[in-house]
C-alpha cells in the first residue's frame, strides 16, 4: 500500500469514527431553549463529517484506481454509488433527527467501514508474504 493510500485510508477511518461518535451523542436527544442551539451546531458538525468522510472515501478509491488495483467495473459503479451512499447517509441523518426510528443509524456506521475494508482488501495481495518482517 502506498503512503498516499495509507494516509487517505487513515483520514477516512478517523473522520468515520468521529462521525459515529458525534452522531451517537445527538441521536435521540431533543433539547429546548439554549441547548437546542448547541444541538443544531452538533448536527452541522455531523454533516461536515459526512462530507469529509465521503470525500476521503472517494479519494481512496481514486488512488486505488490510479494504481490499477481497482477493477474497471468497480470504478464505474463507484462513480454512481459513492455519491448515492452519501445522499442516503444525509437522508438517514434527517430521519434520525425527525423520527424516533434508530435503524437509519446503521448507514453512517456501516457504509464507510465496508468501503474502507474493500480498499484494504484490494491492497492485500501487495502485502509481503512473510507478514512484513525483514530478513525472513
Amino acid at each position: 500500500m502506498t503512503s498516499g493510500a495509507t494516509i487517505l485510508l487513515a483520514l477516512t477511518v478517523v473522520s468515520w469514527m468521529l462521525l459515529v461518535a458525534v452522531l451517537q451523542s445527538v441521536v435521540g436527544q431533543h433539547a429546548s431553549g439554549d441547548a437546542a442551539m448547541g444541538q443544531a451546531i452538533t448536527w452541522i458538525y455531523v454533516c461536515i463529517l459526512v462530507v469529509l468522510t465521503w470525500i476521503f472515501l472517494s479519494a481512496v478509491l481514486m488512488v486505488a484506481g490510479s494504481h490499477d488495483i481497482l477493477p474497471a467495473w468497480t470504478g464505474v459503479l463507484a462513480v454512481f454509488l459513492i455519491p448515492a451512499s452519501g445522499a442516503a447517509t444525509f437522508g438517514a441523518i434527517y430521519l434520525l433527527d425527525t423520527t424516533p426510528a434508530r435503524w437509519p443509524y446503521t448507514l453512517p456506521m456501516v457504509i464507510p467501514g465496508l468501503i474502507a475494508a474493500y480498499v484494504l482488501a484490494l491492497y492485500q495481495p501487495s502485502w509481503p508474504a512473510n507478514g512484513g518482517r525483514m530478513g525472513d
